[in-house]
Formats: structure tokens, sequence, C-alpha cells
């Protein structure tokens, strides 16, 4: 997200790499990828474990709405790659963010706001 004020560097992100797909969507996927997955598994661990008790928590919420983002920025890219046409957002920093404020700032671990 920062990358793209910097004088130059925008236009570089913007190159098509096939058919609609830029470079900077491309980096996005590949940068949010671990965090989504790696740093986030504690919230599909904890959420998997609230769904077979018959339950939620907020690590259920966490794993829907950085799911969300995440697979509809993956749906996003997969299209602009396909189509000589498609013009869409992708929200791959959405999910990246949610699940770094959540576990800098500790929400989610009992915490009173």
């Amino acid at each position: 997200m920062v990358l793209i004020y910097i004088p130059g560097i925008k236009y570089e992100l913007e190159t098509k790499v096939v058919k609609m797909l830029p470079i900077g969507e491309l980096l996005r996927w590949i940068i949010s990828t671990p965090v989504q997955f790696n740093i986030g598994r504690r919230f599909y661990a904890g959420s998997y474990k609230a769904l077979r008790h018959g339950s939620t928590n907020m690590d259920v919420l966490i794993a829907l709405g950085t799911n969300a983002a995440y697979f509809y920025s993956v749906y996003s890219v997969l299209r602009a790659a396909s189509s000589p046409t498609f013009k869409d957002t992708e929200f791959f920093e959405t999910s990246s963010m949610l699940i770094s404020c959540i576990l800098l700032g500790g929400f989610g671990q009992g915490e009173d706001f």
C-alpha cells in the first residue's frame, strides 16, 4: 500500500503481467499469503475448535472476515489474469491488516477495551 506513494514506483506496479493483472496485485498476493495462513493459523485453529463444539467466538469472526477478503481477492486476481477487460479491486491488504492489527493490538485475547 505504501509503495504506490513513492514517485516512479506506482507506474511500475501498474505494469500488466498477464492481460489485466498488474505486478502490484501479484506482489500483494505473494506477500499476504504467508500472513493469512502462517501468522493467522491460530485463528483457524481456534475457530475449528469452537465450531466443533457448536459455538462461535472471536476466532470464527476473524477467520470468516479475513477469508472473505483474501479469497475474493484471489478470485479477482485470477479473473484479471484470464480476462482482457476485467477491472476490479482486490483486498489482500485488508486481510493482512486485520490479522496484524488484531495480533499486535491484542484484540480477541480477553482484554477490556
